[in-house]
């Protein structure tokens, strides 16, 4: 009887524990599904960059990679250059800058001025004073037809009415030692004109330009007799 009445009250204490464990769970909000959770927000680190900080660093960046580049086009030009190779000339033009041009134009101009000469009058590259006075003295040296053609257009391709003006002076005294006979004068004032007008307008219009007009218009007159 004893071990009859014992099991009665463990099987009711059980019983009680499960009806107890179920009204419990009732009584608890429905749990949600983990991945409806939704992600916890990103907070920024104190020391972490602003947009403004990061915007700096890759302007910073690009600037570097871009001198990495123009210094790898510097070396690679110049070292041609050592090597009278005129392309060398026009890849500065159109991928370096001013410097990177004058520079290597200066060593062409010393290792082979008559094949820089050539070579820039062909392509219309930009000239400098040094070679249009190389040029001046061989016109002076050989006046003939084609050496007058490369001094003027040389002259003009460097933009400045002042140099311009100083081969109008140059050619005009060279014309009064009568050692041009083989150009007509009409044929002189042409290939001035037609040179003159290779300047840029801002040339023409500047105060050098103001001169350089005037002394056009008193050179046309004298050699002409206008």
């Amino acid at each position: 009887m004893i071990i009859l009445f014992l099991f009665l009250v463990i099987v009711s204490a059980t019983a009680a524990s499960i009806v107890f464990l179920v009204s419990r769970r009732k009584e608890l909000p429905p749990t949600q599904p983990q991945d409806s959770f939704n992600p916890p927000p990103q907070y920024r680190s104190l020391f972490a960059p602003d947009e403004e900080e990061l915007r700096e660093w890759q302007k910073e960046q690009d600037e570097k990679e871009l001198a990495e580049r123009q210094n790898e086009l510097r070396q690679n030009l110049l070292r041609r250059t050592e090597e009278s190779d005129f392309n060398s000339l026009l890849e500065a033009k159109v991928y370096g800058s001013a410097r990177l041009y004058d520079e290597v134009f200066q060593i062409l101009l010393q290792r082979d001025a008559d094949g820089l000469a050539n070579f820039v009058t062909r392509n219309g590259l930009p000239s400098n004073v040094g070679l249009v006075e190389l040029s001046a003295k061989k016109l002076s040296e050989t006046p003939n037809l084609d050496n007058l053609l490369k001094f003027v257009h040389l002259s003009a391709l460097t933009n400045s009415a002042e140099i311009f003006l100083q081969t109008l002076e140059t050619t005009k005294e060279i014309w009064n030692e009568k050692r041009l006979n083989e150009i007509s004068d009409e044929k002189l004032i042409e290939i001035l004109d037609s040179h003159y007008w290779l300047l840029a307008s801002e040339a023409r219009v500047s105060g050098a330009g103001y001169l350089l007009k005037e002394k056009m218009a008193s050179v046309r007159r004298e050699i002409l007799g206008k």
